[in-house]
């Protein structure tokens, strides 16, 4: 045997010593662990517990029907903000609301620092909404498919704020709706 197989044969073996100590000390780990409960003749009623859970972690969806709204003067146009599950902790409910960064007053449509108002509202209502309305409150694993879980939003523009612009060019907003559990 060369000097090269030598020291072949030599490392060789110590990686096999190495995995085998590696595998009598997880075996020793394993054998070795103590028990959490223990019953013995001293054992009160010669009986023992184990405890046992399983977590359910929070789930919720919110969908909103349109990701992009085009608005036309004097006509309507709405999108729905709909909880599509709701796995909330028992005694939390899921609230939305709804804020823009050029609110100023009013819902504004902007362009290069020029504004448009506009308004936006519940189907059911005929207030503008404020910046960070909630329109979406009390939802849990009840009611989320139910009236409480749903809200269709109108946006408008009327003919005098759109003849109001004095550039020509898209107008924009942007709507972030935010859910909070508590």
């Amino acid at each position: 045997m060369t000097k090269k197989m030598t020291k072949q044969v030599w490392l060789y073996a110590l990686i096999a010593l190495f995995v085998c100590a590696a595998i009598v000390g997880v075996a020793v780990a394993f054998t070795s662990t103590a028990s959490a409960a223990e019953i013995n003749q001293g054992t009160p009623d010669k009986q023992g517990t184990v405890n046992v859970t399983y977590t359910v972690g929070e789930a919720w969806v919110v969908s909103i029907s349109e990701s992009s709204l085009a608005l036309t003067p004097d006509k309507e146009s709405s999108f729905t903000v709909q909880v599509t599950s709701a796995l909330v902790e028992n005694g939390k409910h899921l609230s939305v609301t709804v804020s823009s960064e050029n609110y100023n007053s009013g819902w504004k449509l902007v362009n290069s620092g020029d504004a448009l108002a506009y308004s936006l509202k519940k189907d059911t209502e005929s207030d503008d909404l404020q910046n960070n309305a909630t329109i979406i409150s009390g939802v849990d694993h009840s009611n989320y498919s139910g009236q409480a879980g749903s809200v269709t939003l109108k946006a408008k523009i009327e003919q005098a704020a759109a003849g109001a612009a004095i550039h020509s060019g898209t107008y924009s907003d942007t709507l972030t709706f935010t859910v909070k559990v508590d």
